[in-house]
């Protein structure tokens, strides 16, 4: 609540460090051995983690860097990411050297230019931009996402670049030129394009080389998160080397098969490139994993809990990240549901019916904790993807320990064709039966809009739904029922309120104008002549359509020259 405070209020430091003050003083209060203070010592706690989030934040919170700057400068830059490529391009995020100053930047580069790497400085003729705020509320505020990263401008190289090999390199760039090392030789080797950019994905945390129509594919089938490197990924690495240890030391020192492990994802995070789904992984096994070496017995809680803090303390721009909102509603829902309804569900004698049934109840568990924010962030949900995670997950644990197993050899550079023939068989197989569950189009419901209250009211009923099923009662099923109604209700308001709204809206794409007229339930669309229409569907068109809550629309054009259309007796320019 501290971090969100910040975030909407932005509060002077000044009053930050009063805030701490009092904070720190009530947090003093709490070791008095006073009736009425340990009354509300868990007030006076909630209350000194609140201006905790509040100072940490404010503490990361990053402005825009106060630098001189024309449309077209000269200026030498370093590598810093790699971002996800398109047909004609590649993106990066690089460090600006302007005079004694330093800013971040997206830049985009022609694919005919050669690939950017860690080991060079580089000079080039750059158009800059500042990132702009989105015209209207219905469209992915990307300004904002960026800020949080400490980036303010959008760069283009146009034309040729100059490149001096760096005097030296700090360990991080050796370690990501290790990195860019081995992605290369896994781009060159014997796999397949879609192979060897799935491997990338799946073990080296890279998918900018990862075709349109996978990445759609594994989206619309609800498996997008075999893609991420994410707690799935790290789990099964950790208990893939956590068993080779196990096999090398005796039973009495399996302490150090616990620490000999945690070291390798700990070390494997690093070379990847400490990505923020990857250290929340790894922080979680290895708050687990010291409970075990402390001989202390595991709580999930208390471990996702202190995770939580360590990670939010280090860094506080990761509460607003989609992937930490959802790998903690997982781990929790799993926590929340998984037993009661594996004890609901009839034990079988045969242990891989039982397999079976761990694997559809975790999976249930986890899509019912995650589909408030699934639905809120993506606007979608297949009802196939419950279906695909049961099938695609039992074989996760194979294709990852083979992952890792022929990223190694390949990082090693040892090119074994009929190796590589057999990963390349498994894969495209895997990406066939992906596309086909995404290809079920009518299990696929789109343009789904929520906001902040009906999220709550779905995730209190899903919280009830599990109190329902660990007692199954009378009054347990009407609590349930009466908060599941409730979110219907407050959803039918909602949708009542959008129906009523008509409007006429200028939308606005790179230099493209366009009309929407909304009347009721049904929207017009005006588009230029010989638009494209796909990509104005995908970034202007279903945004729109989810926020105002309708599907019903139709789309008409207007000559490219024409320079302002009449409604309603009111001129709307389109220059």
């Amino acid at each position: 609540m501290g971090i969100i405070s910040q975030d909407y209020f932005n509060f002077s430091l000044k009053t930050i460090y009063i805030l701490l003050f009092i904070g720190f003083i009530s947090l003093l209060f709490v070791f008095l051995k006073s009736y009425y203070i340990q009354k509300f010592k868990n007030i006076i706690l909630l209350f000194s983690m609140f201006c905790l989030g509040i100072f940490v934040f404010k503490m990361q919170q990053y402005e825009a860097p106060n630098i001189a700057l024309n449309k077209k400068e000269n200026l030498y830059f370093s590598l810093n990411k790699k971002l996800n490529s398109t047909s004609k391009n590649r993106r990066y995020e690089v460090v600006f050297y302007k005079n004694n100053s330093e800013f971040n930047a997206v830049i985009t580069v022609p694919k005919d230019q050669s690939e950017l790497n860690f080991s060079h400085f580089y000079e080039a003729e750059v158009s800059l931009q500042k990132t702009e705020k989105p015209y209207a509320d219905f469209i992915f505020n990307y300004q904002k996402y960026l800020a949080r990263k400490n980036i303010f401008y959008l760069a283009y190289l146009p034309g040729n670049i100059k490149q001096s090999t760096k005097k030296s390199l700090s360990v991080s760039e050796k370690i990501k030129n290790e990195r860019l090392k081995i992605l290369t030789r896994i781009s060159t080797s014997s796999l397949s394009v879609k192979s060897a950019s799935f491997l990338k994905g799946i073990i080296l945390a890279d998918r900018t080389e990862l075709d349109t129509e996978t990445v759609s594919d594994f989206q619309n089938s609800g498996l997008i998160h075999l893609l991420a490197i994410s707690g799935t990924h790290i789990g099964i690495i950790f208990a893939v080397i956590y068993f080779i240890f196990l096999k090398i030391f005796p039973v009495k020192f399996r302490n150090y098969a616990i620490i000999l492990s945690l070291i390798f994802i700990w070390s494997f995070a690093v070379f990847i490139g400490l990505g923020n789904s990857v250290v929340r992984s790894c922080i979680m096994i290895s708050t687990y994993m010291i409970y075990l070496l402390l001989k202390r017995k595991p709580d999930l809680l208390h471990a996702l809990s202190l995770a939580g803090l360590i990670i939010l303390i280090s860094s506080p721009q990761q509460f607003f990240e989609v992937g930490f909102q959802l790998s903690f509603c997982a781990v929790l829902g799993i926590y929340w549901l998984n037993k009661p309804l594996v004890e609901l569900l009839p034990h079988s004698k045969y242990s891989a019916l039982n397999f079976l049934k761990s694997i559809f109840v975790i999976t249930i568990a986890a899509q019912l904790s995650t589909l408030p924010l699934v639905i809120f962030y993506f606007h979608q949900f297949s009802f196939i993807s419950i279906i695909a995670n049961l099938v695609v997950i039992p074989l996760a644990e194979i294709i990852i320990t083979f992952s890792l197993f022929l990223a190694i050899i390949l990082g090693l550079n040892f090119n074994i064709i009929w190796l590589n023939s057999i990963y390349d068989f498994m894969i495209l197989k895997l990406l066939k039966l992906i596309h086909w569950f995404a290809s079920l189009d009518f299990a696929m419901t789109r343009n789904i809009d929520l906001n902040l209250l009906e999220i709550t009211f779905l995730f209190i009923s899903i919280y009830s739904f599990g109190i329902l099923v660990r007692k199954i009662s009378w009054k347990n099923t009407f609590n349930f029922a009466f908060t599941f109604l409730l979110f219907i209700f407050v959803r039918i308001i909602f949708n009542f309120q959008q129906y009523q709204k008509s409007e006429v809206i200028t939308h606005t794409y790179f230099k493209q104008n366009l009309l929407s007229i909304k009347k009721g339930d049904e929207v017009l669309f005006l588009l230029p002549e010989n638009s494209d229409t796909e990509k104005l569907e995908k970034y202007i068109i279903n945004p729109y359509l989810t926020v105002r809550r309708t599907q019903k629309y139709k789309i008409k054009y207007f000559p490219k020259n024409t320079n302002l259309i009449l409604i309603n007796k009111k001129a709307y320019p389109l220059n």
